[in-house]
């Protein structure tokens, strides 16, 4: 498991994705606001946050970043393998009795970070839980991997994603960083930009 990425906890209920971001980027070195990522990154209660819109602001900020879909466990595997940890948008959580895969709850995309995989489980930052970790089995995880491109109410012919990732590659510090970031509590970005169900564990 990757060690570095902290526990994040997001600001409001529509930001996971920027909180998200957030975790990443402190794992990278870089610290910021979510408050401010916020706004660069568009996060609105309409949308939340878009993937291409995560890998623009990273791209400004000097990392190398893409996003795909139809991504496999492998591949985050072979991402964590390099020590890079993935931005990915899955189903928060299901209706009683319904299978992850049938799962298309609008109100339920959440974006989590890929931080650790072994043979039965993976194990996110889940910006919704606090001082915890999340651990899905490969096969649930793997089920809810799946999301809208679209603003609420979602509209019938709203694109859906399968196996959603966002790759953003960079070099973490040496030093050792939090492992706690509250949406408030670390300085301001000093980067100049022109923008400016499931088990836990403890």
């Amino acid at each position: 498991m990757l060690k570095g990425v902290p526990d994040v906890r997001q600001a409001e209920h529509y930001s996971c994705g920027a909180a998200s971001f957030q975790a990443v980027m402190n794992y990278y070195g870089m610290d910021s606001f979510e408050a401010d990522l916020r706004i660069m990154l568009n996060t609105a209660a309409s949308h939340g946050t878009y993937p291409w819109d995560m890998v623009r602001v990273a791209k400004q900020l000097g990392f190398d970043a893409e996003w795909k879909d139809n991504l496999t466990l492998s591949d985050l595997e072979a991402a964590l393998r390099q020590g890079i940890p993935v931005i990915v948008d899955a189903q928060r959580y299901t209706a009683p009795n319904s299978p992850w895969k049938n799962s298309w709850i609008p109100e339920a995309g959440h974006y989590m970070v890929v931080i650790g995989i072994d043979d039965r489980n993976v194990y996110l930052e889940d910006p919704f839980l606090l001082g915890s970790r999340l651990i899905m089995t490969r096969e649930d995880f793997f089920d809810s991997w799946h999301g809208w491109e679209s603003s609420l109410p979602v509209p019938p012919d709203a694109k859906k994603y399968y196996h959603l990732g966002i790759i953003i590659r960079g070099t973490p510090p040496t030093t050792v960083r939090p492992e706690f970031i509250g949406p408030r509590v670390m300085p301001a970005m000093v980067q100049s930009t022109p923008i400016k169900k499931m088990k836990i564990f403890y």
